[in-house]
């Protein structure tokens, strides 16, 4: 690098920041001025550009730039880059690459498991995996195999937002109106800002009254209610 070259990480957290403001087309430039200047070799730097790339809608050009970046990353970096991938491919209604994608997600989380990484990040990346199944078998009408993902992400982390959005949407698929309000209620209890689970509660509202908001907000004074509403 030559005097009076940008530094690389000024570069990069330029280009972050103007992906925040919505500024595609600079962050898109500044995503691949760092690739460049770092020479190609910074999984975080590809990892960003992916997204610029997902946030113009060019996906598959997103996906592309994953697989690239796969060959050359270690396994935790993989972690992050599958998840991401997975995400991709639902964006672009592709639930079966996507349940692949997750597959190779867990597998990829075992084959950790046997090494000295973090078991806290593990849990969270397994959590997630168990999750973003749900989120698949959801899509593909699956909803038996969607709880089977959540109680086993409910056995690692019960206190997760998403978790309990998710088990809303699956009792909400089953017409169980109040048991879904339930979920999204204690999924707001652990993180009253989750927007999904504010959207899921606005649109149970709409299809089925005020009753039901009463009589979920009153299965919430006990607590001995939550495991009823658990699916089986």
């Amino acid at each position: 690098m030559g005097k009076g070259d940008p530094e690389p990480d000024d570069v990069y957290n330029l280009s972050v920041e103007n992906a925040f403001q919505r500024n595609l087309q600079a962050a898109l430039d500044g995503a691949v001025e760092y690739s460049i200047v770092v020479g190609g070799v910074s999984t975080r730097g590809w990892k960003h550009l992916a997204a610029v790339l997902s946030a113009e809608k060019r996906l598959k050009d997103a996906e592309s730039i994953l697989d690239f970046t796969m060959e050359e990353a270690g396994d935790m970096e993989k972690l992050d880059l599958l998840k991401l991938k997975a995400v991709l491919q639902m964006a672009q209604e592709q639930p079966k690459q996507a349940l692949k994608t997750c597959s190779n997600f867990l597998a990829l989380i075992r084959a950790q498991e046997k090494s000295e990484q973090s078991k806290t990040l593990l849990k969270k990346y397994e959590t997630e995996a168990w999750q973003d199944l749900a989120s698949v078998y959801g899509k593909l009408g699956s909803w038996s195999d969607a709880e089977t993902c959540l109680e086993k992400a409910r056995s690692i982390c019960f206190y997760s937002p998403r978790g309990w959005n998710e088990t809303g949407l699956c009792l909400e698929a089953k017409s169980l109106h109040e048991e879904a309000l339930i979920a999204f209620f204690m999924s707001l209890s652990i993180d009253p800002d989750h927007v999904p689970s504010i959207v899921s509660i606005a649109e149970v509202m709409m299809k089925s009254g005020g009753d039901t908001l009463a009589t979920a907000k009153s299965f919430l004074i006990d607590p001995d209610h939550v495991p009823s509403i658990v699916p089986k």
